[in-house]
């Protein structure tokens, strides 16, 4: 790139460009908290809303068509009783234990028998 001032006589100061925020008077945390809107409003509305409205009815007896009626813990409490939920429960508990243990068992085989059979001979005679 050729020097400015040598062609034409003359000293060029270059100014460097502001960024487009502070062009517009806004800050950079300002143009981030934008970038991030649309994914919050998204997970707000696919993620928390349904979470926090599921809650709020779990505290309520409801068929779906009448107005919900608050009746505190005892969908709770009535779980606890129930002998399908408890059955699924319990299968639910072996399923996540016996995975693990397999899973990490079996990873943890295979990695030393490919850090045995990969590990480097010595060649001292």
């Amino acid at each position: 790139m050729a020097n400015l001032s040598a062609i034409s006589g003359e000293s060029v100061r270059v100014v460097p460009r502001a960024s487009l925020a502070r062009r517009l008077g806004r800050s950079d945390g300002f143009v981030a908290a934008m970038m991030i809107l649309p994914a919050a409003i998204l997970f707000a509305l696919f993620f928390l809303w349904p979470f926090f409205n599921g809650l709020w009815l779990s505290f309520h007896r409801w068929d779906g068509f009448s107005p919900p009626r608050f009746i505190g813990a005892a969908n709770y409490l009535r779980l606890t009783k129930d002998a399908i939920f408890l059955g699924a429960l319990k299968n639910s508990f072996i399923f996540v234990i016996l995975s693990l243990l397999l899973k990490n068992g079996l990873g943890l085989a295979l990695a030393l028998l490919l850090n045995r059979s990969s590990a480097p001979r010595s060649s001292c005679r």
